[in-house]
């Protein structure tokens, strides 16, 4: 029997009892079958990660409640099975610690390799110093190994033989769940020593090139408010008062007068030195339509990234749609070096609004529908690098753009409402230093994502060697 022909509802009595004598169907599919047979014909003994003495510890922490704040003093950043894989880390899902029993068991450590174990089973991410302080949600694995071994579990579980792997023993009707001795019971195959070794550095490369990625971001967050901070509210601002002048698009969504981003707007307008985003860019939207989807395997396949895929760290597509079936879409979908994308639906908090440039990894890369592209004009006198990093910033873009959503259960924003968001104006040579410090962190983000690439296709390349 060919691999391409394996029959996934045909589940021999050993496999049975391996898997506990557990009939769920998810658990015997031709993916995993065959990795088997690919191992059983060259070969390639497969090891459980505990029986390879890697794992210092393995930790998932029970369920529990969850007190939400405001307070950037008072407060603990929480990231979830989403969140940990986001080039930016949340800064606005915070909890109290203070009355939960063992806290400090939640903190993420350096080196951590963080799993979602509900949902999206299996994900997961290798964290670095920019984790510190952290803490990780109850839907969250930590598995921690020694430091000659953990960039390599991490790449493994990155790629598509490992993530299979792992999956296979999620259980759940409706939604999977992965148990901390599913992961430790995980099979690899023997990779000898010197490929091992190989793997483990890039991949502790990459997470050193993702941490100085997140600090060049921060630096920029704090340029601009350095520059622009008397555009910042002194205080909380709390006013649900609404001039007819304000009325944006004729629209009473009480969110598009917010104190905050009413503040910021008034204090942009009121300098009168100012260009709105309209004026120095082209705001695009591109019509919805079919997607014909194809396994990335397929030779006629291309990836299509989606607005949750460009906010990662990692850039890859999670979907993959036909070259012959969607060839014009592709065409209107693809994106060039040096434009903005915004996500323009989702949910509030989550991805909507929260925008990048596109580097040297998405030109040319179609992108989905729900990302808005902001293209120079050719007559900009603002640099494109700092409206990119203005707009990109939780301190002033992400107000701006988030306060002109509309819609009741999935937000989205509207084109013409973007266009109308000011600009500032300030020196060159200020405009010059932002745009600088957030072109360094577009460069280190793509060289933590070249690293952790090259790690993976190690690890392919040495599995089907034979």
């Amino acid at each position: 029997m060919s691999y391409s022909t394996v029959e996934p509802v045909i589940v021999s009595s050993i496999d049975a009892v391996s898997r506990k004598y557990r009939l769920d169907p998810s658990q015997y599919n031709a993916d995993v079958e065959k990795i088997i047979r690919h191992c059983a014909k060259n070969n390639i003994t497969l090891k459980s990660l505990k029986d390879l003495g890697w794992i210092r510890e393995t930790y998932l922490p029970n369920r529990f409640s969850r007190s939400y704040t405001g307070s950037n003093v008072l407060g603990t950043i929480m990231v979830g099975t989403s969140s940990m894989l986001d080039m930016k880390l949340p800064r606005d899902m915070r909890i109290f610690l203070n009355e939960m029993k063992n806290a400090d068991d939640l903190y993420i450590e350096d080196n951590d390799i963080l799993i979602s174990r509900s949902g999206t089973v299996g994900t997961s991410t290798l964290c670095g110093a920019s984790y510190r302080g952290c803490v990780a949600s109850d839907d969250c694995i930590r598995l921690r190994c020694d430091i000659e071994h953990v960039g390599f579990v991490a790449a493994y579980m990155k790629t598509k033989i490992g993530l299979t792997l792992l999956a296979k023993d999620s259980h759940g009707k409706v939604i999977k769940h992965l148990k901390t001795e599913d992961v430790e019971n995980l099979k690899i195959p023997q990779f000898d020593k010197a490929t091992i070794r190989k793997v483990n550095d890039k991949m502790l490369s990459a997470k050193d090139a993702f941490d100085l990625a997140r600090h060049s971001y921060e630096q920029v967050e704090v340029m601009l408010e350095k520059y622009l901070g008397k555009l910042v509210p002194p205080q909380f601002l709390n006013c649900s008062v609404v001039p007819f002048g304000s009325l944006k698009l004729t629209r009473l969504d009480p969110h598009m007068y917010d104190p905050y981003s009413n503040f910021v707007t008034h204090e942009i307008i009121r300098s009168n030195d100012f260009k709105k985003l309209g004026e120095i860019a082209d705001v695009i939207s591109v019509a919805r339509f079919k997607r014909h989807y194809l396994e990335e395997e397929n030779e006629n396949s291309i990836g299509l990234y989606s607005s949750s895929d460009i906010v990662r760290a990692r850039l890859t597509p999670s979907k993959y749609i036909s070259r012959v079936l969607n060839k014009k879409n592709i065409k209107d979908c693809a994106v060039q070096e040096g434009d903005i994308l915004i996500p323009c639906s989702g949910a509030y908090g989550g991805i909507l609004g929260k925008g990048i440039m596109a580097g040297k990894n998405l030109s040319g890369k179609p992108i989905s529908q729900h990302v808005l592209r902001i293209v120079k004009k050719d007559d900009s006198e603002i640099k494109f690098d700092f409206v990119a990093a203005y707009l990109c910033s939780f301190t002033f873009g992400y107000p701006l753009i988030t306060a002109t959503r509309f819609g009741k259960d999935i937000p989205e924003l509207d084109p013409s409402a973007i266009r109308e968001i000011p600009i500032p104006y300030i020196e060159n040579k200020m405009q010059q230093e932002i745009g600088q410090a957030y072109r360094k962190a577009i460069e280190l983000q793509e060289r933590g994502n070249a690293l952790e690439a090259e790690a993976e296709q190690i690890i392919y390349d040495s599995y089907y060697k034979n």
